[in-house]
């Protein structure tokens, strides 16, 4: 009786560690320096919001950046986001921003956009999680 009870508690242990593990899938990272072409993101709420890196420009000296996030379903999808900043060595520039919420409507594009803290900045990344 013992050994089925602990068969039991292992194997519950076991599918909630699979679930945990399935869940992970709520960020994703855009670089800058990746492809600037439409891109679905991973999967489940990621394979329903297109992430798009923008242009990015100097305003003065510092980098300009922008992200277009679009939801392509019926229904309403709460993100949050947040932008890293980096030199051309890959390190980090100043703080990240703070995590912004955002709620994509129906079939909606709303563009976030930040400047870089430094004029050193030459690369971002941008974290987009569910929220």
């Amino acid at each position: 009786m013992r050994i089925k009870k602990i068969l039991q508690t292992s194997f519950i242990s076991c599918c909630i560690s699979l679930l945990v593990g399935c869940a992970s899938d709520t960020c994703v990272t855009i670089p800058s320096t990746g492809n600037s072409n439409n891109t679905n993101i991973g999967s489940g709420m990621f394979g329903s919001t297109t992430i798009t890196p923008s242009s990015e420009k100097l305003a003065g000296n510092l980098l300009f950046a922008k992200v277009a996030l679009y939801n392509k379903t019926t229904d309403n999808q709460k993100l949050k986001y947040q932008f890293q900043w980096f030199s051309p060595d890959g390190f980090n520039q100043g703080n990240p921003t703070p995590w912004t919420p955002i709620e994509l409507l129906p079939n909606m594009t709303k563009v976030v956009s930040s400047i870089a803290p430094t004029a050193e900045t030459t690369n971002y990344n941008v974290l987009v999680c569910a929220n």
